[in-house]
Parts: structure tokens; C-alpha cells; sequence
């Protein structure tokens, strides 16, 4: 089933040779900038006029990406799509993606159980408690920068005329996670690579289980017929 993938749609970002660079990453950024950084951004919620920013941008990200407001909202716009419009399509496509990513990331939540910065900051907590079903402790990986990355690609595939715009956009939102003191910075890092590793296999298993569903088919295949390098 994961024969080809470099052939598939999301197949350009099949890298498992960065896998190195962004453990290496993550790995600098856990034992020697995460606190500090996490403790600077609190600083800077508090005694800067930078604050406002976060106040306004964070919560934001807070509400529009994360899953359960997401996911319902993308499948209520459904209603008002004709079934047979590009639009349509591509918003199934969407969800069908962001429901496999959340599904793994549910369960790699739960086995890292890494503390969040609030512990860190109040309780002085930092580092991984394994297996953990407490929401304090699920800091890796994340699943707003999980939801912003796909959104961001599936826009750069779909709208490639603008994927600097939805780059910059991304960027910033998945960033405004660590400002907003949900998210140490390394978590966010490697949740980024672990998408771009999910994508193709979220794809290749859809792509699988079309064959058991075939009204599938047509949502993959407007991916199949409009895919540009990303």
C-alpha cells in the first residue's frame, strides 16, 4: 500500500531523509530553548505592548483550528455546496484528511504525554509523562499545528497561485501556539514534519479503502488530477 508514494499526490514531501534534521531540531530546541522561550513569551504576554497581539491572534488560532470546532464546521459547509462543484469536493477531500490526521494524533498524544507550558510556568513540570489521558499533558504533538499544516497544503495544492500567502499564514498561526503559550516551540517543529510525513499515508490508506468504497473515488481523484508540486 506504501509502494510509490513519491508517484501520489503529497508524494514530493515523502522525506523521511529529513527525519534527522527535525529530531536534531526538536532535540536542541527541548533541552535548550523551550523553557526559555516559553518563559520569555510570558513575559512579553505581560509586560509588552506586543501583548495585544497575542490576545487577539491566539485565541483565534485557539477556536478556528482545533478539531471540534473545525471539523463540524467544515462538514456544515457542506450543506450549502452543490454536490457536484469543485468546492464541494475539495472540502470532502479536506475533512477525510483531517479526520485520519486526527485520528493518529489522538493516540500519539496520549503515549508521549508531554507536559504543556502552563505546567511548566505554574508547577514548574517540564518534560514527558508517558501515557496520559489529562489534557495538561498533551502538549506533543500538536493538534492545532496538525490541522494549520493540512490546511495550509491542501490551500497550496488547490490555490497554488497564492501558496506564498498561505505559507506566511501558516507560519504565523502555527507560531501564535508557542506565543500563546500553548506549545513549546520543538513540539510544533516536529509536528510540522510529522504531517508532511502523514499526508501521503493518510492518502495511500484512503486511496485503499476506495477500493472497497467507490463513491470515494471522485474526491481523490480531483487531488489525483489537480496535484502540483507544493
Amino acid at each position: 500500500m506504501f509502494q510509490d508514494l513519491k508517484s501520489k499526490p503529497f508524494g514530493n514531501i515523502y522525506k523521511f531523509n529529513y527525519f534527522f534534521a527535525a529530531t536534531l531540531l526538536a532535540f536542541i530546541c527541548y533541552f535548550f530553548v523551550d523553557k526559555q522561550l516559553s518563559i520569555y513569551c510570558n513575559w512579553l504576554d505581560k509586560n509588552s505592548n506586543f501583548s495585544f497581539v497575542i490576545l487577539a491572534f491566539g485565541p483565534l488560532v485557539q477556536v478556528v483550528c482545533d478539531g471540534k470546532f473545525l471539523l463540524p464546521a467544515l462538514v456544515a459547509s457542506l450543506f450549502f455546496l452543490n454536490r457536484d462543484s469543485r468546492a464541494f469536493k475539495i472540502l470532502v477531500l479536506m475533512i477525510l484528511l483531517l479526520l485520519s490526521l486526527n485520528f493518529f494524533l489522538f493516540f500519539l498524544k496520549i503515549i508521549f504525554a508531554r507536559a504543556r507550558p502552563e505546567l511548566l510556568l505554574n508547577h514548574g513540570k517540564y518534560g514527558f509523562k508517558f501515557f496520559s489521558l489529562q489534557h495538561a499533558y498533551h502538549s506533543f504533538p500538536s493538534g492545532h499545528t496538525f490541522n494549520i499544516t493540512t490546511l495550509a497544503v491542501i490551500a497550496m495544492v488547490f490555490f497554488p497561485r497564492y501558496k506564498q500567502l498561505w505559507f506566511i499564514i501558516g507560519v504565523v498561526a502555527v507560531l501564535s501556539r508557542v506565543i500563546y503559550l500553548k506549545h513549546y516551540l520543538s513540539d510544533v517543529i516536529f509536528s510540522v514534519y510529522l504531517v508532511l510525513i502523514l499526508l501521503p499515508i493518510s492518502y495511500a490508506i484512503m486511496e485503499k479503502i476506495s477500493d472497497y468504497m467507490p463513491n470515494l473515488k471522485p474526491y481523490l481523484l480531483i487531488l489525483t488530477t489537480e496535484w502540483r508540486t507544493v
